[in-house]
């Protein structure tokens, strides 16, 4: 599920609770990039918050070393403090 950033909390409990038996699910997202209205908080915010306690779920954080487009994608971001290291 790409760009769960800008998922309510309800809509991943939505994406969470479709998973089936024998399945594994991915959530992508970039909190720097969300575009919740006012005060909403992003539900995958909330997810990382309440889930990463959980044994079979694992999280892994994107740096400005895993950025796989031209090096200056990379250099900018990190230049910008959007991704850090």
């Amino acid at each position: 599920v790409d760009e769960v950033q800008n998922l309510t909390k309800d809509q991943i409990v939505m994406c969470i609770s479709r998973l089936g038996h024998h399945s594994k699910m991915v959530l992508c997202g970039d909190l720097s990039q969300c575009d919740l209205p006012g005060k909403v908080t992003s539900g995958f915010q909330i997810a990382l918050d309440c889930l990463h306690q959980h044994p079979k779920i694992a999280v892994h954080k994107f740096t400005y070393k895993d950025i796989m487009r031209h090096q200056l994608v990379a250099d900018c971001l990190q230049l910008l403090g959007s991704v850090h290291a």
